[in-house]
């Protein structure tokens, strides 16, 4: 069975995405993290996750120094990392840590998403 592991700060974000894939009931396993620093030892604990979303904002560690600090442990591992802000004019002094990232700007349509996510986990026939 797929893994995602999902990054977000707001609960209430968090029980939509879970919502979201139960009921796209796609096989998938989804663990949750409140920010960089508990998904980062989510990765130690599980190991390898067949997708990665992150929120940009988020206390403790946000979404931009979580994937700089995933891309240094785990650069021999391709892991699709979904990146969502609606800060997208902040970072582009950061553009080539995001360079192999899919970047969508808040709010995002649910059809939309899901197509992206089903075709990183190889489910594309089901949407």
């Amino acid at each position: 069975m797929k893994k995602v592991l999902i990054l977000d700060d707001e609960v209430e974000l968090l029980e939509i995405w879970l919502h979201y894939f139960k009921s796209w009931d796609f096989p998938v396993e989804v663990h949750t993290a409140a920010n960089g620093s508990d998904g980062l030892k989510m990765i130690e604990t599980v190991g390898h996750y067949d997708l990665i979303i992150t929120d940009y904002k988020m206390p403790v560690l946000n979404g931009l120094d979580f994937i700089k600090l995933f891309k240094a442990k785990n650069q021999s591992i391709p892991t699709p990392i979904f990146f969502f802000t609606g800060y997208l004019p902040e970072l582009k002094n950061d553009i080539d840590v995001l360079d192999d990232v899919m970047i969508f700007e808040k709010p995002v349509i649910s059809q939309k998403i899901k197509t992206h996510i089903a075709a990183c986990l190889g489910h594309i026939k089901n949407t």
